[in-house]
Formats: structure tokens, C-alpha cells, sequence
């Protein structure tokens, strides 16, 4: 992995993506599947429709709801980049290799709560294994510890891109997986009012 700014004090970090929630990463899936989208499953997001008292309700209000997910799904189809903000734990500095290891493993991924029926979304990283460790030269590794003042723990923006969806199953559990790959993780402090690095591929 590159470096892009290391240790960059007062340094702002490139405009806001957008954060998805669990519904618009249901909304990815079944845009990048191509699988039929289950408008009555999709509408048990909306309280209106849950409230609904029979099936001739229901069909009565999914033909106003509708319209509402075709747009949501729209907007969120037009955003090329997406945030999922997490944290990173920095290991010991490995002297041999010049590096800090990261909390980040190969197979990593997040699942998602939502009402919608079936298995719950799920975000994959795909290039995760290119951010495990972070090549930091001694002296600035021992001024980022001074700034941290014994933390361990980085607050990390990860900007990704989806690339498919497909069902499948991680760690014997199923899911609605969106493969995605990691653009660049911005790490700041904890409180992120620091900047402290941006790491690309």
C-alpha cells in the first residue's frame, strides 16, 4: 500500500462521500445483481405499508411506495463512491518490515440489520488484504505515537466502490453480499479532529 499523507496536522481530507444505509445497500444488491426486485419485500422498510391492515392495502400502498424506492434506488445507483466508517487498532511498529500491522484481515466484512425479509446485507471488502500493515518510516512512526500519546486505536473513513452482489454465505452464515473495493482509508484520531494519513491500494 501507498502513502499518501502521512502524519498530515491540519490536512482536510477530500469532500464527504456518502454513507449508505442498510436499505440502500439492499437497493445495491438487487441493482447489481440483477436479480427481480421483490417490491413487497422491499416495502417492509416503510412503517405505512407494515401498518397495512390486509393484502388490499398493501398492494394499495406499494403503489405509492414504489415510486419512492425507484428513486432511492436511483440516487444511490448515481453515487460512484460510498463511506463506511469504522475504527483500526495499530499494532506494535515491526521493525524488520517498517510497518505498523492494522486490524484489517483478508476476509473482512460488515453485516447490516434491516426488516426487509430474506438473508441481511453484507459489505465485502475485496482488496482488504492491501491495508493488513502500514509502511511508516521510524521517525515519523515514533512521532505518530508522540500524537497519539499511547492510543492505539485511529478513527478510519473507508471509501469504497461496489463492484457486484451476489448471495453467498461468510463464515457459514448467508447473505446479501455487495463485493466492493477499497479506494483509500483516511485515518484520523479517535475524535477526528487530527488527520493523520490517507492510505490507497
Amino acid at each position: 500500500m501507498s502513502l499518501l499523507v502521512a502524519l498530515g496536522i491540519g490536512v482536510a481530507f477530500a469532500r464527504q462521500t456518502y454513507q449508505p444505509n442498510a436499505f440502500d445497500l439492499v437497493l445495491i444488491y438487487y441493482q447489481r445483481s440483477g436479480l427481480p426486485i421483490p417490491w413487497h419485500d422491499l416495502a417492509q422498510h416503510f412503517d405505512d405499508y407494515r401498518r397495512a391492515r390486509n393484502e388490499f392495502d398493501r398492494q394499495e400502498m406499494l403503489s405509492k411506495i414504489k415510486p419512492i424506492i425507484e428513486r432511492e434506488m436511483q440516487l444511490v445507483a448515481d453515487r460512484d463512491l460510498l463511506l463506511f466508517p469504522t475504527s483500526v487498532n495499530i499494532g506494535e511498529y515491526e521493525f524488520g518490515s517498517g510497518a505498523f500491522p492494522l486490524s484489517i484481515t483478508p476476509l473482512m466484512y460488515s453485516e447490516f440489520s434491516t426488516r426487509i425479509p430474506g438473508p441481511p446485507p453484507a459489505i465485502l471488502f475485496l482488496n482488504a488484504d492491501k491495508f493488513t500493515t502500514w509502511a511508516l518510516p521510524r521517525d515519523e512512526a515514533r512521532q505518530l505515537l508522540a500524537t497519539l500519546r499511547g492510543a492505539r486505536t485511529l478513527a478510519a473513513d473507508i471509501e469504497y466502490r461496489p463492484v457486484r452482489a451476489r448471495e453467498g454465505s461468510l463464515n457459514w452464515k448467508t447473505y446479501r453480499i455487495i463485493d466492493v473495493e477499497i479506494v483509500k482509508i483516511a485515518l484520523s484520531t479517535p475524535d477526528k479532529r487530527i488527520p493523520i494519513a490517507v492510505l490507497v491500494p
